[in-house]
């Protein structure tokens, strides 16, 4: 199966606007006049197509640093996925999200949840350091042991961030 409940032809047709087409016959054939299919962009189409199906980094490089990338990074599919989220269910290496955080795309708990309960440790521990995770958000008995260590060792680290800097705001405020 694909992503969550979806097929996973679904799945694979994101952002192409094949899927788009499939929920308008959808909603036709069961009678559903209220047609709420959201329009993608055809540059975020581009990047889902490009880049993350394929895993061309060259590419992604690319078209991250021209004027028009950075606005995609905040532009999301159909279904409400953010490229950093796409590229995260698909299976993207570090690298490819590597250069989606360094254009800007932002780390949201959605993107941690997936990342975890898709076990994708090496992602995860990645992602982590570019976000706070607020402990209790996620039900770890769901997650796998190396899933639930690697959050464990967030939480330590951002405690320990957070020791450090307090003591150096009393130094600071001291002088």
């Amino acid at each position: 199966t694909g992503t969550k409940n979806m097929p996973i032809l679904q799945t694979l047709l994101r952002g192409s606007g094949a899927a788009t087409l499939s929920s308008i016959a959808t909603s036709k054939l069961h009678g559903s006049s209220t047609n709420k299919i959201k329009q993608v962009k055809a540059t975020v189409k581009s990047v889902i197509n490009n880049g993350i199906l394929t895993g061309d980094l060259q590419w992604m490089k690319r078209s991250m640093t021209n004027e028009v990338g950075g606005k995609i990074l905040y532009d999301e599919d159909e279904d409400g996925w953010s490229t950093l989220l796409l590229a995260v269910s698909f299976g993207c290496s570090r690298t490819m999200l590597k250069v989606l955080i360094e254009a800007g795309s932002q780390v949201t708990e959605r993107v941690i949840r997936e990342a975890a309960i898709t076990n994708q440790t090496r992602s995860l521990s990645y992602l982590l350091r570019h976000t706070f995770y607020d402990a209790g958000t996620m039900d770890l008995s769901l997650c796998s042991n190396d899933v639930r260590n690697i959050i464990q060792s967030a939480i330590e680290r951002q405690q320990a961030e957070e020791t450090k800097m307090r003591k150096e705001a009393g130094h600071f405020a001291s002088c």
